[in-house]
């Protein structure tokens, strides 16, 4: 009885672990562009970001994509701040794209603080279609 129980919950959690990495993918086809994610340097809530240096791909690379940063006030969710503060939004942008591909991208962005150059390292799927 204990086994099927066990079975059970493992079903469980290996279902709700595939439908959480099915939602972290971003589909694109030729020509569009996606929002992949907001960047930010915060100390107590408070902005320590004088600039945002660029986002460069170390893993991963894919002709076909390219990542970029535009400039923009952003909320700093992951420490729970409720105002928004000088950051950024990476988004992707496909180029041709001849035939369905998957790519995992891992990058990095570059920060200028007041507190000296920082980096904050991502990972993100892509589904890229014709």
């Amino acid at each position: 009885m204990n086994n099927k129980i066990l079975k059970i919950a493992f079903f469980s959690i290996f279902l709700a672990g595939s439908a959480h990495s099915q939602n972290n993918a971003i589909s694109l086809k030729s020509g569009e562009s996606a929002d992949v994610g907001a960047v930010y340097w915060v100390k107590n809530c408070q902005s320590k970001l004088k600039q945002i240096l660029g986002v460069e791909v170390l893993e991963g690379n894919n002709p076909a994509l390219q990542l970029n940063v535009r400039d923009e006030l952003v909320t700093a969710s992951r420490q729970n701040c409720t105002e928004k503060v000088m950051g950024g939004v990476v988004y992707a942008t496909a180029g041709q794209v001849t035939e369905k591909q998957k790519a995992i991208i891992k990058y990095r962005v570059k920060y200028e603080t007041t507190e000296g150059p920082q980096q904050s390292t991502h990972s993100v799927q892509f589904d890229l279609y014709p």
